[in-house]
């Protein structure tokens, strides 16, 4: 059987598949090394999958002494990805911000727009801003109104009001 320069042959299974399903290698060495991983996607995550309770310890042994050896630059990673979530979040934030007050109408910049909690409230939304999951994130902003933050004192008020007159 003839294969297209598109197409590679897994090794493991057998079969010819498009050279999309093989992973590239980062790094070529000599004239006669694979441009592409000689198992396809599928094979190479099944061996991987039988190979790893093998090989855990001495992987997690792997993973603390780079830690360990290189601990400003994960440090300073670490911060970077911390930055660019807080960055995303306040963006994500800013543009669920950018709506009318739910009680008087009004239209206000992000800064002066509150979420009222109604019910269920796990956390504050600003406080938890990169500690949780988007999905948890969302999950928190759909138990609130958007508010302006005077309407949302007007709304705190009355509730107190409400809590001393029972």
């Amino acid at each position: 059987m003839e294969i297209e320069a598109q197409e590679l042959e897994c090794k493991r299974c057998g079969t010819i598949k498009s050279i999309n399903d093989f992973v590239p290698r980062k790094e070529v060495k000599g004239a006669n090394s694979r441009k592409y991983a000689p198992y396809c996607r599928p094979c190479k995550r099944e061996y991987d999958r039988l190979r790893y309770p093998q090989v855990r310890d001495k992987s997690v042994a792997r993973a603390k002494r780079y830690y360990n050896n290189n601990l400003e630059k994960v440090s300073a990673q670490n911060r970077a990805n911390l930055a660019k979530r807080r960055q995303h979040r306040k963006e994500l934030l800013h543009k669920l911000k950018d709506n009318p007050c739910m009680d008087c109408g009004g239209k206000y910049p992000p800064y002066c727009m509150d979420w009222d909690h109604l019910y269920g409230k796990i956390f504050t939304i600003g406080e938890k801003l990169c500690n949780v999951s988007e999905a948890q994130l969302m999950a928190e902003i759909a138990k609130c109104e958007l508010v302006c933050s005077n309407c949302y004192r007007i709304r705190t008020h009355n509730r107190k009001q409400g809590y001393l007159n029972q």
